[in-house]
């Protein structure tokens, strides 16, 4: 499922940037819980009711669906919802009769569609694709990163925004959402991206500026950006297919079955069921630079997969399972 290949980017993603494992759960909630007072002032998320960080953690209530992420971090598409973007140009617009201060520019839009299986890609904890895409499409429209009055990042669970967040560099901090993010205010998939563009285009024509709205298709396999703004550009839209660049950019490695030996853990998670802990997986590199995936049941190693950091320590392969090496 989705939630499971996500944690184990998010853990990746974690050991990549040095964050502390603790640490790290508890920022992801907090950054939820933010989420949530944006959604309440959102008169069209299906969740309004502001919650705070604990509110997101592990409980009987929120059972954790694949470690670190509980059932309030995933995307919910048992929503109903609906939105219309209306394009049309300013001499169609002039002659409807539409105010001009509720006109909204397109100014940039890139994407990369190059697709590498997780546990193919050499940096688990990386997304160069939104890094060149991101990159290209604030170049496109000339504006710099830190001047973005809004931004929306595609948040189907907390990775997608941390990942696009780090490849735009936004100062931490900043608010990630116009919406309140997937969780709470948006239908699944690319649904929510014509809910965050129509929740941009309302803010841009109450308070003016220059907004992002990033999409995801895949396990962060597939990246897009649109850049929208209240004034009118002062040069042609512009638009971008990144995706022999970001080719260019992804190291993949070879996946293999059947190994037995030694391996360190690239990526895990553990998932849940019927909460309680059920199965660990990890992406483990091989000796000799491949790939392999494999499982553990073993109670004392779900345990330890959720208390300490294991990203990066050696283990022990044999019939497509896993222990930690002593």
């Amino acid at each position: 499922m989705p939630v499971g290949l996500y944690a184990m980017v998010d853990s990746a993603f974690r050991h990549r940037t040095h964050r502390a494992l603790d640490a790290h759960r508890h920022d992801i909630d907090r950054l939820y819980a933010r989420l949530s007072e944006i959604a309440n002032a959102n008169p069209h998320a299906w969740s309004r009711q502001p919650r705070d960080a604990q509110a997101f953690a592990s409980s009987a209530s929120n059972p954790m669906h694949a470690f670190p992420y509980t059932r309030s971090h995933c995307s919910n598409w048992s929503v109903d919802q609906a939105s219309a973007l209306l394009f049309m140009s300013q001499r169609k617009a002039q002659a409807l009769g539409i105010p001009r201060e509720r006109w909204v520019f397109p100014l940039a839009s890139t994407e990369a569609n190059h697709m590498v299986p997780v546990s193919a890609r050499a940096d688990l904890g990386a997304c160069p694709g939104a890094e060149i895409a991101g990159r290209e499409a604030l170049e496109g429209a000339g504006v710099d990163a830190q001047a973005l009055d809004f931004v929306d990042l595609y948040s189907c669970f907390p990775v997608a925004l941390l990942l696009y967040a780090q490849a735009l560099g936004l100062p931490q901090g900043r608010d990630l959402s116009v919406t309140g993010g997937m969780p709470l205010a948006g239908g699944p998939y690319n649904n929510y991206v014509l809910q965050s563009t129509a929740r941009m285009a309302q803010l841009l024509r109450k308070r003016g500026g220059t907004g992002l709205v990033s999409s995801v298709s895949g396990i962060v396999t597939k990246q897009g950006f649109g850049i929208w703004s209240s004034q009118e550009p002062g040069k042609p839209f512009h638009w971008a297919d990144v995706t022999a660049r970001a080719a260019a950019a992804v190291a993949v490695r070879e996946v293999v079955q059947g190994i037995e030996g030694p391996a360190r853990i690239a990526g895990y998670t553990v998932l849940g069921s019927k909460g309680r802990p059920a199965t660990g997986i990890a992406i483990v590199d091989l000796p000799d630079g491949r790939r392999a995936v494999a499982t553990s049941t073993e109670e004392s190693l779900l345990a330890a997969l959720q208390s300490s950091e294991c990203v990066g320590a050696p283990v022990l392969l044999a019939d497509d399972r896993f222990r930690l090496a002593q």
